[in-house]
């Protein structure tokens, strides 16, 4: 970096995955100087553009999966974006009394169309829940969602709270 090229600087980076671009760290130093008195220099931001060219090995990240909301009460349509028109969305309970460190698959949708998916929380009682998008039935099993993603299987995943109608 120098006087002429500091405002637009371009530096390519050899990444070829997303775990390669989640572990970035950038690191600004100053270089040796003869002066007695070295005034602060201040970044005030960075930007990382990433671009996807044919054969780079580099694949868009997956959709998010969202909710309208992360609180809902029991009645109330829960909508769920972000996960691919015949998907599936799964959902575990976290709160269940019989295995409370184990979630329970309480339901599962497909999802019928690029806009999401309205679930009735009427099925679901009031507590914790994850609502899981797989691209198969069951592709989750018994909701490990390291399993999940080593089988290719696991879109995303996203919390709500269900509570009782007031």
């Amino acid at each position: 970096m120098d006087l002429t090229n500091w405002p637009n600087l371009t530096i390519k980076l050899p990444l070829t995955n997303w775990a390669d671009i989640e572990s970035l760290q950038v690191r600004v130093q100053g270089i040796a100087t003869t002066q007695q008195k070295i005034s602060p220099v201040y970044l005030d931001g960075m930007l990382l553009e990433v671009a996807f060219t044919g054969g780079s090995g580099l694949k868009p990240p997956p959709p998010a999966f969202l909710t309208d909301k992360s609180t809902y009460l029991q009645g109330e349509p829960i909508h769920a974006v972000g996960v691919p028109f015949k998907s599936y969305i799964e959902i575990y309970a976290l709160d269940n009394p019989d295995s409370p460190n184990i979630p329970t698959n309480v339901t599962s949708y497909q999802v019928p169309t690029d806009d999401g998916v309205d679930i009735d929380s009427n099925v679901l009682a009031p507590g914790h829940y994850v609502l899981v998008g797989t691209l198969e039935p069951s592709g989750c099993g018994a909701f490990s969602l390291d399993e999940c993603e080593k089988r290719n299987t696991f879109i995303s995943d996203t919390s709500i709270l269900v509570l009782p109608p007031q």
